[in-house]
């Protein structure tokens, strides 16, 4: 088995509709965690009905939710499931990855800026008064517990069931089958969104150019993210997060490779467990 993003494969729009043809659909699954622009995907291909939901509201929300289900049936969240093999053959498999330097800045500014990931709670800090290095220094050391939300209010819902235990054992986990496979038809990344996305659209046979999302598609990590970082916290999270830096190609700087849309070609996360990471906070 490949264990190595060197092995990731650029696809075209006729690679795109080969898997169409194979499965006899126009339709898209999403597999995602959260803030990969996996919201602004969706919105594009809802606005066609390319889309396919699987969210079936069961928590109440008549919000469709952007995170849907991995197929990794214990990290799954409160209202997630593995979708059945019947169920992954109505639509094209997309899932989405991003560096993990950036990942890690944009969760802390969104978890951390007062009313943006909580606006009901304009004053908390799911981090706690931390700023970006110490949150780098316990992550690395510690993490943030099962939900990240021991400093919530009283009666307030966190993000969902071990997502932090989730995401520190391995970032975007959503992509990833019980056998460590990346398993997906195809990848998009963060940094090549719009281009990505674009491929899927005229693969459906719409021909537009996707745009918008000013923070995606820039194709390395940004200047004002790299300046956050100092070298000790770049090798805190190269040591965290080496296998995901190996099997989804990122470095520093950002991508390995300048793929608008990937063929994951049977690339494994090396010693990839079903357990999380223990937590020691």
């Amino acid at each position: 088995m490949n264990h190595s993003a060197n092995f990731f494969k650029s696809a075209s729009v006729n690679d795109v509709k080969d898997a169409m043809s194979k499965k006899d659909t126009d339709k898209y699954i999403l597999f995602c965690t959260g803030k990969t622009g996996s919201t602004h995907v969706k919105k594009w291909l809802d606005n066609y009905s390319l889309h396919l939901d699987f969210d079936d509201r069961s928590d109440g929300s008549e919000q469709q939710r952007d995170v849907f289900s991995c197929q990794l049936e214990k990290w799954n969240g409160r209202t997630q499931r593995v979708l059945t093999n019947e169920e992954l053959q109505r639509g094209v498999t997309v899932g989405f990855i991003r560096s993990p330097f950036e990942w890690l800045h944009s969760l802390f500014v969104y978890n951390n800026t007062p009313g943006l990931a909580f606006p009901a709670y304009p004053d908390m800090k799911v981090f706690g008064d931390v700023n970006f290095e110490q949150f780098i220094e316990k992550w690395f050391t510690t993490g943030f517990g099962e939900r990240g939300s021991h400093l919530l209010p009283s009666g307030v819902v966190g993000p969902g069931q071990g997502d932090f235990h989730r995401q520190r054992t391995l970032m975007h986990w959503s992509v990833v089958d019980s056998e460590g496979k990346i398993f997906p038809d195809f990848l998009i990344r963060t940094e090549y969104l719009n281009e990505g996305l674009s491929i899927l659209l005229e693969a459906a046979n719409v021909n537009v150019k996707a745009t918008g999302r000013s923070n995606t598609s820039r194709h390395t990590t940004d200047d004002s993210i790299k300046s956050a970082y100092t070298p000790s916290m770049i090798k805190m999270v190269e040591e965290l997060h080496a296998r995901e830096l190996e099997s989804y190609g990122y470095t520093f700087t950002g991508p390995i490779d300048n793929h608008a849309l990937i063929d994951p070609n049977g690339v494994c996360v090396r010693d990839f467990s079903l357990e999380y990471k223990p937590d020691n906070s």
